[in-house]
């Protein structure tokens, strides 16, 4: 997750304004996500926490797959 949002941040250099606000509102998302991972000592209630994020990191994930042109 903390190298998705490297990659993002990389991403909105290169490509400027064109996602920028949808970049941070993703971003804001998997930092949460991340420090709520990382706060959490149990592994069952981490797994919990990926199970219920699954909606988001599969948005998170389309949203970015649409902006990159297929080849």
């Amino acid at each position: 997750l903390k190298a998705a949002t490297n990659d993002l941040k990389a991403y909105e250099k290169i490509t400027g304004n064109t996602h920028s606000k949808r970049i941070h509102e993703i971003t804001k998302g998997i930092n949460k996500l991340t420090s709520a991972i990382d706060h959490q000592k149990d592994g069952k209630k981490i797994e919990a926490l990926m199970k219920s994020s699954k909606g988001d990191i599969a948005t998170w994930w389309n949203d970015v797959k649409s902006w990159v042109k297929k080849i």
